[in-house]
């Protein structure tokens, strides 16, 4: 299990939830990783399956979501400081703090395996929004999911995602929505805590072939009104295709949208 810590450094306006201009990043400087040993412990939990990491500025927190895709324990949050105050990341400066339990809208614990691969964000009202990306090849499919959840796990609510994201099989084939493993993954929310942006790994099946050293792939990236939990808008971003074919042929190589970050209140 690897946590690695990149820092950006913006140069230009200052971060402004009030500004209409935008954000410009000049410039991203990698600071450092630290590896996490397999089968680390924490508060009688094994720290696995992180999947999403957000800074809560206010309270100098890390929030880590995992998953568990081993399917060995509920969806948790840990709680974590990562000093890097000299400029750089190294070993003994990742420190884990708490753990919660994700819960329910009824405050049950959600179900062991219910999600693995998911993305993270905070708004600047401190609550934080968690997806899961979906699996076709569940039985039945699932559909991704945004939940809103309090720092202490509890479940708030639930944003929409559009039907033609949740998958639909014909026997073994999928024919539309999300494929397996390039869901909804990437979340980010805007400095004036108005918007969420979610973005898909690669394309669904109905906007044509994923990502691959001959077809460019198409992401879509849904703005989400987080006053109403309603889709806005649509964008679609173009996934870099893949630098060399598969080896062996027929094998997979493809890239993808894994991440988002909102500098500013336009969309950038």
């Amino acid at each position: 299990m690897r946590l690695v810590r990149r820092v950006g450094l913006v140069r230009g306006t200052s971060r402004d939830p009030t500004s209409s201009a935008r954000q410009v990043v000049a410039a991203i400087e990698f600071a450092g990783e630290v590896t996490l040993p397999t089968g680390l412990q924490f508060a009688g939990t094994a720290v696995g399956g992180l999947s999403g990491l957000v800074y809560d500025p206010s309270n100098e927190t890390y929030y880590a979501l995992s998953g568990d895709s081993n399917r060995e324990a509920a969806p948790r949050l840990y709680t974590l400081t990562i000093d890097t105050n000299d400029g750089t990341l190294g070993e003994g400066e990742v420190q884990f703090t708490g753990v919660v339990t994700l819960t329910g809208s009824a405050d049950e614990p959600l179900a062991v395996g219910s999600f693995d691969r998911a993305g993270i964000a905070l708004a600047p009202d401190g609550q934080l929004y968690i997806s899961w990306e979906g699996d076709p090849e569940a039985a039945p499919p699932d559909g991704p999911f945004i939940g809103r959840f309090s720092p202490d796990g509890r479940q708030a609510g639930l944003l929409t995602v559009p039907p033609k994201y949740t998958p639909l099989m014909s026997d073994t084939t999928p024919i539309a929505g999300i494929r397996h493993n390039l869901g909804l993954r990437s979340l980010t929310v805007t400095p004036d805590g108005r918007s969420l942006y979610a973005a898909l790994e690669n394309a669904l099946v109905q906007d044509g072939p994923v990502d691959s050293s001959e077809f460019v792939g198409l992401a879509r990236i849904l703005d989400l009104d987080l006053a109403t939990g309603e889709p806005a808008a649509e964008f679609v971003y173009e996934v870099d295709p893949a630098a060399q074919p598969a080896q062996p042929v027929g094998a997979e190589s493809t890239n993808a949208l894994v991440g988002l970050l909102a500098t500013d209140n336009n969309g950038s």
